[in-house]
């Protein structure tokens, strides 16, 4: 796998799995050369690994308003956030006052199971 035929190269030859974790452990990233273009490990997405955000996260979530960010780049948490008026400030006359309070959150999840909240912060 170390040497690439230079047809190979530049064709629309697809790589296998393993050729192209070989090249991650060689390069850092999946891509044929050094400074060439990354590629996708998969070309698409498998059916047991596709998740619906219903399925996932708890309703109350849902329902409470929360914006589902993603994943942690390690791919341990999931992030949200929630974004709610605050109501320790009161606005005087003629001047509005929007002010917000944004909580970030993490979740834990294994797939085919509910996410569980494991911390908030203030921000």
């Amino acid at each position: 796998m170390g040497y690439i035929p230079p047809g190979m190269a530049n064709s629309g030859y697809s790589y296998s799995i393993v050729q192209k974790l070989k090249m991650r452990e060689v390069f850092g990233k999946i891509k044929r050369k050094p400074r060439g273009v990354e590629m996708k490990a998969f070309s698409r997405l498998p059916s047991r690994l596709a998740f619906f955000l219903r399925d996932v996260v708890p309703i109350n979530a849902l329902t409470s308003g929360h914006i589902f960010l993603g994943f942690s780049n390690c791919g341990q948490f999931l992030l949200s956030y929630t974004c709610t008026p605050n109501d320790a400030s009161i606005p005087s006359v003629g001047v509005f006052s929007f002010n917000y309070v944004y909580r970030l959150h993490w979740w834990t999840w294994i797939p085919y199971a509910k996410a569980k909240k494991v911390a908030e912060v203030t921000l």
